[in-house]
């Protein structure tokens, strides 16, 4: 074996290790608050995350999904986000979605 082809075999180790290393545990398992509207929760708008927990994306990121139902009304999803109820919500277009910034706590 080449010296260059050893030193990609051995960076390519390096690098499946870390990866092994750095996979989510049970203990670093985030739950991510979604407010929605209870006429959407069986819609198109929502079909993504239906699939992502479905196929298990969201438990293979270490994402727990709890689902917040919120009262219609685009004033009340950002009200529940002010209060720090909800993470995330979601209007109707998939381009009206709102994400409550982190802060420090």
């Amino acid at each position: 074996m080449s010296a260059t082809a050893s030193n990609i075999m051995r960076h390519v180790i390096i690098a499946a290790w870390l990866c092994i290393a750095i996979q989510p545990s049970a203990a670093d398992t985030v739950t991510l608050r979604y407010g929605q509207i209870p006429s959407t929760v069986r819609s198109v708008s929502t079909l993504y995350l239906s699939i992502a927990q479905q196929k298990g994306f969201l438990a293979r990121e270490g994402i727990k999904l709890e689902l917040v139902p919120i009262a219609g009304g685009t004033d009340k999803m950002v009200a529940a986000l002010d209060r720090g109820a909800v993470d995330v919500t979601q209007t109707a277009p998939i381009s009206s979605v709102v994400v409550r910034p982190c802060l420090p706590t």
